[in-house]
């Protein structure tokens, strides 16, 4: 459960660091598969929509972004145009640069994204796993900050992140 004090002493320690010298990386964990984890609120989505503003990079899978955008889609899939849309939703909350995991456009799984210091979004195409493993989201996070704060560009880091979770699923899947 998102307390809103605490977050509010997040906002005061970010807002009083050096933005040139500050990583602000902001993974919502509210839900997945289509509805919020148990505990969550409304109030916690508004809570982390507030927090999105401060981000640099912002890291929601698809359930996460439909509820901090308020754009909850009819379809499991994404046209090219739709997907576009979500990420320029969550930029509109205020962050610069956009990773969307769980993402699926026409018949590939991928996750999409945009990168503001190259101003450009990316697409990544992955084989997905019918397996289910708590923490990955968390591994997949871990990777991309290490690659971001190594000075690796956000679409490469990214994929980094997906194939080290990839093969972490393939060698333990048994």
């Amino acid at each position: 459960r998102v307390n809103p004090k605490q977050i509010d002493l997040v906002k005061k320690l970010i807002s009083n660091q050096n933005k040139d010298e500050r990583l602000v990386v902001v993974d919502p964990i509210m839900g997945d598969e289509g509805k919020l984890y148990n505990g969550m609120s409304e109030t916690n989505v508004e809570i982390m929509r507030g927090l999105a503003a401060f981000a640099d990079v912002i890291i929601p899978n698809m359930t996460e972004e439909c509820y901090l955008t308020k754009q909850f889609l009819q379809e499991n899939t994404l046209s090219q145009a739709q997907a576009e849309e979500l990420i320029l939703a969550c930029r509109k909350l205020g962050s610069k640069s956009v990773v969307i995991t769980s993402a699926k456009i026409g018949t590939e799984n991928c996750v999409i994204g945009y990168d503001n210091t190259t101003d450009e979004n990316f697409c990544l195409e992955f084989e997905h796993l019918d397996i289910r493993f708590p923490g990955t989201g968390d591994i997949f996070s871990a990777v991309l900050v290490a690659d971001i704060l190594n000075e690796k560009s956000l679409k490469d880091a990214t994929r980094h992140a997906m194939d080290t979770v990839y093969q972490i699923i393939v060698d333990n899947k048994d």
